[in-house]
């Protein structure tokens, strides 16, 4: 669960830098944002993977954790609790707010927007992202 935070830590980080740029070649020399191995740590978590499987150097055999208690599937499927760590009164958001929906109903579904808006961002056009910066919607989530 560390290296999962960690790296999800990288990439928002890695975003920010993305987004920050002001010109098409300063974003085209951006770090590189390489999601599928937080996508490998998260099915890791969950389902557990051998080490075998690994898609780099640094990746230890995860046993998994989904199944291990059913207040494990709960938190990550079901769950309707916000788990914000902190600023609850800034992203604990009511049914009114885009991210309601994401946000309220269990881990697995925020992790999944979290891939989605990644994917598009990295997706995106140097010259959009720094023409719309930290405005781009991929970035807001």
């Amino acid at each position: 669960a560390d290296r999962l935070i960690a790296k999800t830590a990288n990439i928002i980080s890695d975003a920010h830098i993305l987004v920050s740029q002001a010109t098409e070649q300063d974003v085209a020399q951006s770090p590189d944002i390489y999601l599928p191995t937080l996508e490998h740590l998260y099915e890791g978590l969950l389902y557990g993977l051998a080490q075998k499987d690994k898609l780099d150097v640094t990746f230890l055999k995860l046993d998994g954790t989904l199944f291990d208690h059913p207040k494990n599937s709960f938190m990550f499927f079901q769950d309707s609790e916000c788990h914000a760590q902190y600023r609850r009164d800034m992203y604990c958001f009511g049914p009114e707010h885009v991210y309601y929906e994401v946000t309220k109903h269990g881990i697995d579904p925020m992790m999944q927007k979290f891939f989605d808006e990644i994917n598009e961002l990295t997706g995106q056009d140097p010259a959009r992202i720094a023409k719309e910066q930290l405005g781009t919607h991929s970035f807001d989530y």
